[in-house]
């Protein structure tokens, strides 16, 4: 979640659907800008580039940031606050927002952030989980055996197969019980990970009055762009899972079991959105 006084706004980051795009382009415009300085300065080149960057200035930055400034999780583990952690409001970029200091200052503040433009991008939830497999399990085996040798391009895609996807999902929480933690079920709330905890309180009543959807993502961030006076037309889409056109549309990949496991843990994003499979 970024908010920005300066151009009054709040960006509340979803998970997989464009957020770590955008969080780029809208980080110098974060109030964490205020709260670090002249410590953000150090970092707001690599922020808006998209890029990682020397681990030994973002722990110079860390060492400056104020007791009490981050989430509980972020407070006692500092070493895992990364270059993308810093425009974000209390330092944690995906916040389930079922209760704690950030829901008490969104509604401490509600009269204040009447006016802004309080946003989300949401996606298709079998198109969601793919792109989670993608990066999470494609790009992360990549990631570890890759040197400068190899062909990135071509080994990602090698990984990016049906058995390899359903492999994943027929097993995922045995094989795969951080990914299932982290994007799937919430241990702590007991709580199915629907896109919508992330910009939505504990009954589900969204703090966001625009909600945009990924795949007409580039009309979407016109209007926004219009509102907020940040250019974000030219944000290029990370990932084109969702294309229909794509060799490697979600539609290709599920089985009727894999497609179920969606619609059961996804069931409150698929009856908000009117998500619906292939479409």
């Amino acid at each position: 979640m970024i908010v920005s006084d300066s151009h009054k706004f709040i960006f509340f980051h979803v998970p997989k659907s464009a957020g770590t795009s955008i969080a780029c382009n809208l980080a110098e415009y974060s109030n964490n800008r205020e709260l670090l300085f002249p410590y953000y300065e150090l970092h707001i080149e690599d922020i808006i580039k998209e890029r990682y960057s020397n681990h030994s200035n973002v722990e110079k930055i860390v060492k400056k940031i104020p007791p009490g400034a981050a989430t509980p999780f972020y407070e006692s583990h500092r070493e895992n606050i990364s270059w993308m952690h810093l425009p974000h409001f209390m330092f944690d970029p995906h916040h389930i927002l079922n209760g704690g200091p950030v829901n008490e200052y969104l509604d401490d503040n509600a009269e204040k952030f009447h006016d802004y433009c309080k946003f989300a991008i949401v996606r298709n939830s079998w198109d969601y989980v793919f792109s989670i497999f993608k990066n999470k399990i494609a790009v992360d085996q990549v990631a570890k055996e890759w040197d400068e040798s190899m062909d990135w391009d071509e080994m990602v895609e090698q990984r990016i197969n049906k058995a390899a996807f359903l492999n994943f999902m027929h097993n995922i929480q045995e094989n795969h019980s951080d990914i299932f933690n982290q994007y799937f079920y919430n241990q702590l709330y007991q709580l199915n990970l629907n896109q919508q905890v992330f910009f939505c309180n504990s009954d589900m009543q969204s703090y966001a009055n625009r909600i945009l959807c990924f795949d007409r993502l580039d009309e979407d961030l016109a209007e926004i762009s219009d509102e907020i006076g940040i250019d974000l037309r030219r944000i290029p889409k990370c990932n084109v899972s969702g294309d229909k056109k794509s060799p490697n549309h979600y539609v290709d990949f599920y089985d009727d079991k894999s497609k179920k496991l969606v619609g059961d843990i996804f069931k409150l994003d698929i009856e908000r959105f009117d998500f619906k499979f292939g479409e």
